[in-house]
């Protein structure tokens, strides 16, 4: 997660799948960011407290068929071109979104 500027926005969300989430990393977390593992390993949540720098996670999936994202700034769900998947830069067509295997 980042934005542009360096004013305080808060991003927070959750990853949910069917599957398990493994090898959950955090990526340039500060002090009030967070994220958390559910004790099934279902869901990923966190919250960034972001003044314009990188905050985010790194995972990995087993037998997860699809995984579920929820984004919210500052408390509100994102506009989804503000959300970019992947090194192609596609945008999902709303917020929450899901994304399946092939």
């Amino acid at each position: 997660m980042t934005h542009r500027g360096v004013a305080l926005r808060t991003f927070s969300g959750e990853l949910v799948t069917t599957g398990r989430f493994v090898g959950v990393s955090s990526v340039r977390l500060e002090g009030h960011d967070s994220r958390s593992v559910s004790p099934d390993h279902h869901t990923i949540s966190f919250r960034f407290e972001n003044h314009g720098a990188i905050d985010g996670l790194n995972f990995r999936t087993r037998c997860a068929p699809s995984i579920a994202f929820t984004f919210l700034s500052d408390g509100d769900s994102l506009a989804s071109n503000k959300v970019t998947i992947g090194h192609a830069g596609t945008n999902p067509t709303a917020d929450p979104f899901t994304i399946a295997r092939g």
